[in-house]
């Protein structure tokens, strides 16, 4: 899980359009007046095609679930609300339900930043507090995921395994193209934890607990190899990482 900027509504989810949609909600239940293209479109766009909650990617539209941060059983006035729509898929859409926030509260990831609530250990999701704790309680992420966690972290220990042979023996060959191959490398591993990626948390998580990261950083500083494209990718693992 991470921290989702909240972008602006589709443009044909105005004001009145959402007054309109609520009303039609409150005379007739069964209609599902969230459930517009317009609106599933713009939530895929804001999740870079993710559940919002576990990070899977929803790979087609028919997977995707328009969850009510506030459930709609509850809180009917939000069924149309923008900033209470989130993109989930089917599972976690299911776990959450109709659980009343309210007095349940759990990680909204377009207002909270779930690292300061969550932390991850040999693939287990521990929250550090009762808003971490409740969300893990609610969606049981570790149950469903922790198999799938330990490969994208076993992967990830694997890239930073090569990298570290890789840097011992390019800052002995100190050739410009074994250099620039090792920079190119170190790139790769760190796009593995772009928002784009499913379960990016983890491979963040992954790499930031990996000790030998920073020898790897330090060396490609010392190759003068840094680039500020490897620092805004460092900036986000750190930032998104569970720890």
């Amino acid at each position: 899980m991470i921290k989702v900027n909240r972008v602006s509504p589709p443009s044909r989810l105005t004001g009145c359009k959402t007054i309109e949609l609520t009303h039609q909600y409150a005379v007739d239940k069964s209609k599902s007046v969230w459930n517009k293209p317009y609106i599933r479109e713009r939530l895929l766009e804001m999740s870079h095609d993710k559940c919002i909650y576990c990070e899977s990617k929803l790979e087609e539209d028919s997977y995707l679930r328009v969850d009510h941060f506030y459930c709609r059983e509850h809180y009917e006035e939000k069924v149309a609300l923008w900033h209470n729509l989130l993109p989930a898929c089917e599972k976690c859409n299911g776990k959450k339900s109709s659980l009343n926030v309210a007095i349940e509260p759990i990680i909204d990831p377009t207002n909270q930043n779930p690292s300061d609530h969550l932390s991850l250990v040999n693939c287990v999701l521990f929250g550090k507090d009762s808003l971490g704790r409740n969300t893990q309680k609610v969606l049981q992420l570790s149950r469903r995921f922790g198999e799938t966690w330990w490969k994208i972290s076993k992967a990830i220990h694997d890239k930073v395994d090569v990298l570290e042979s890789k840097a011992h023996r390019v800052s002995k060959s100190k050739l410009v193209s074994d250099q620039e191959d090792f920079s190119s490398s170190v790139l790769g591993l760190f796009e593995m934890t772009s928002p784009k990626e499913p379960f990016s948390a983890v491979a963040a998580t992954a790499i930031v607990q990996d000790r030998r990261t920073i020898f790897i950083v330090d060396a490609l500083k010392g190759m003068g190899c840094w680039t500020d494209d490897h620092q805004a990718l460092y900036n986000n693992i750190k930032a998104v990482a569970l720890v």
